[in-house]
């Protein structure tokens, strides 16, 4: 199918900075009423790459969900009316319930290879982020720019295990990091 569509995420707000107002875009919702989606300004335009703080907390985020099997994860994850305003694509909330899946999938694979036993002592420990770049519009079949970091590493210890969750992609929405795969990108 070509080019294939990198995206989910955990979810954050879109706020203006410093008494800038977002960008509103038209999106339809789940149910087809149209929405106003308000574009934070680094989505709106490139400028500087949001803080990495942010990704930090969502790796605490990922370890507390993949601790917890019972934990509703998909409240933290990317709003389905901004995925829809940003993504250029046919039917963009069937990707984004596949997307779901996917990361669902993500999470069960790596509490396997994590391991009952440790999963309840899970800490986290570091994470280091991979390669950045600005995904203007019209690339990866979007419609709105954002920041993009591939091949992330989060770092957990339970015990004297240390284990590495690859963060295989995560964007911006604003100044928060949202992440799209752990693992591979599956295939269609």
């Amino acid at each position: 199918m070509g080019q294939r569509w990198i995206f989910a995420a955990l979810v954050g707000t879109a706020l203006p900075l410093f008494g800038q107002s977002p960008t509103p875009i038209a999106a339809p919702s789940a149910t087809n009423a149209p929405q106003t989606v308000a574009v934070p300004p680094e989505n709106a335009s490139q400028g500087t790459m949001p803080p990495m703080s942010s990704a930090e907390s969502l790796s605490q985020q990922i370890i507390t969900i993949l601790k917890d099997p019972s934990a509703r994860w998909q409240d933290s994850f990317f709003p389905r009316d901004p995925f829809i305003a940003l993504k250029d694509i046919p039917r963009q909330d069937r990707y984004f319930d596949q997307l779901l899946k996917w990361y669902e999938l993500d999470l069960e694979r790596e509490r396997k290879k994590i391991g009952t036993a440790n999963l309840s002592n899970l800490q986290f420990v570091s994470f280091k982020n991979g390669y950045c770049r600005w995904k203007k519009p019209g690339s990866e079949y979007n419609k709105i720019g954002y920041w993009a970091c591939s091949r992330n590493i989060i770092t957990a210890q339970a015990g004297e295990q240390k284990f590495e969750i690859k963060l295989q992609a995560m964007i911006n929405w604003g100044n928060a990091w949202f992440p799209t795969h752990l693992g591979p990108i599956p295939k269609q």
